[in-house]
């Protein structure tokens, strides 16, 4: 993993915890009933995100990428991880737009 890839992922983060900061403070003063879904979604995001990053760290240290063999499951194992966090972030971004469309409708007092 290069420098450049390290320093995305590591501003990645920061923007999360910003948002998380945010939806802890100033939305829950305001909307108290759409912070759940809202820092569900950043949290959840925030996990997938962790998760993938080591595991890309992970992949070439157990999965050896030296031969035809090697290099065929590493791209493997590369490709479903891929697909597999693809898929979650999604399922993190469609639950960051529930709890806006949450935050966008007018509360319930």
């Amino acid at each position: 993993m290069g420098v450049a890839s390290a320093i995305s992922w590591g501003v990645g983060v920061l923007v999360l915890i910003a948002f998380i900061a945010a939806i802890a403070t100033v939305v829950r003063r305001h909307r108290p009933d759409a912070t759940p879904i809202l820092l569900g979604a950043m949290i959840f995001e925030a996990l997938i995100s962790l998760v993938a990053y080591l595991t890309q760290l992970a992949l070439p240290r157990f999965l050896s990428v030296t031969g035809p063999s090697g290099s065929g499951s590493y791209m493997e194992a590369y490709a479903l991880s891929s697909v597999t966090f693809s898929v979650a972030h999604a399922a993190a971004r469609l639950l960051l737009l529930w709890g806006i469309v949450r935050l966008a409708q007018p509360p319930n007092r």
